[in-house]
């Protein structure tokens, strides 16, 4: 797999012993830094199936269903320990076949908010994701970078933090509190 984290968990050293807890011993031994990231990601594994031949193809639902499992579980855990936090998960999954990108914020403090005060909070704190597909990622005549729509094909997908070009049209913006899924079956 590879994986990618921008953003942080809220109170992570607060959270870190509990996050151990939660994980099988294979994964626990396999953490060898600090960071909450590494910690995210041993907890995206601990979610898997664990019958799951590791050079085996996995279905993308199953990745998502971990994906999820992931943040539900720092978002439980920062309420167990009734920590008044904020956590910016942004992560990027792949397994060669599959990738997963997210734009998540949660906000343990909210939980006395109203749902419209709660998603306006979200919209301002989640960092920016886009996305653009299309059949080739080319130079115009004009110098400038643009998706090319050549055929019906998906071929090539970007996902980035920022538009990559000024053709705002080639870009779509990630909501935030989503998940983007690519895979050869789903496309986008």
């Amino acid at each position: 797999y590879t994986f990618m984290h921008n953003g942080g968990i809220g109170s992570f050293g607060k959270l870190k012993k509990d996050i151990v807890m939660s994980l099988s011993s294979d994964y626990y031994k396999n953490i060898q830094g600090t960071t909450d990231s590494e910690h995210a990601f041993m907890m995206f594994l601990n979610h898997l199936p664990k019958q799951m031949d590791k050079n085996s193809f996995v279905e993308p639902q199953i990745l998502l269903k971990a994906l999820k499992k992931t943040v539900v579980n720092i978002l439980y855990l920062q309420k167990k320990l009734k920590l008044e936090t904020e956590s910016t998960l942004n992560f990027a999954i792949s397994d060669g076949n599959t990738t997963l990108v997210s734009r998540i914020y949660i906000n343990s403090k909210q939980i006395n908010e109203t749902e419209k005060e709660k998603e306006a909070s979200s919209k301002s704190k989640a960092a920016s994701l886009y996305f653009s597909c299309g059949s080739m990622w080319a130079k115009c005549s004009d110098e400038e970078y643009r998706m090319r729509h050549t055929n019906m094909n998906e071929d090539v997908v970007i996902i980035a933090s920022e538009r990559l070009s000024m053709c705002y049209e080639d870009w779509v913006e990630v909501p935030h509190n989503h998940i983007v899924l690519i895979s050869n079956k789903t496309n986008v």
